[in-house]
């Protein structure tokens, strides 16, 4: 799937078939044609592992740290959040600097998502959320007060500390022609 974002970018959103951060990196590396693209980048969280329901969720800090380093030595970008992506969707709305579970920040958007929504559209959870396909539309207007606070995150960001995200540098990277 190919996404025009700024004029003259192009996004191909690469085939994958895994979540955790070393699989991701895998199956961008196995795509065709990525030697076509000015950059190449994965978006990838930390999410620990966690007991939920039937099994697991997660994956170890090993994989995340791992996917990392093999992402630089192949000259790949890497858009990271930790310790969940939703980190990300409250930056567009608070500085947010102090750790917190992951179901703490991924609630923590859907509220405020939600208050951004008329009631019919209010999403119900989580994982409506992670599903959201108005997100950028939603979000557009404060993107550039997102890429402020985690700017301001910065030394987490180094340290892959919680929490953190260098998915502001992906947007930067997208939006910069805009």
């Amino acid at each position: 799937m190919n996404k025009n974002i700024a004029e003259g970018t192009t996004v191909k959103i690469a085939p994958h078939q895994h979540s955790d951060p070393c699989g991701v990196l895998t199956d961008l590396l196995s795509t065709s044609n990525k030697e076509d693209f000015d950059e190449c980048w994965i978006v990838i969280d930390r999410d620990a592992v966690e007991f939920k329901g039937k099994g697991f969720g997660g994956h170890t800090e090993e994989n995340f740290n791992q996917a990392i380093s093999e992402a630089e030595k192949k000259n790949v970008k890497v858009a990271f959040s930790n310790p969940c992506f939703e980190l990300w969707i409250v930056l567009h709305f608070e500085y947010r600097d102090t750790e917190s579970s992951r179901d703490d920040i991924q609630n923590k958007a859907l509220e405020k998502i939600n208050s951004l929504l008329p009631q019919k559209d209010k999403l119900k959870n989580v994982d409506e959320l992670k599903n959201f396909e108005e997100l950028y539309s939603v979000l557009k207007d404060k993107t550039s007060l997102a890429i402020k606070f985690a700017k301001k995150l910065s030394e987490n960001e180094v340290k892959k500390k919680k929490p953190s995200t260098t998915v502001h540098k992906l947007v930067s990277a997208l939006t910069e022609n805009t």
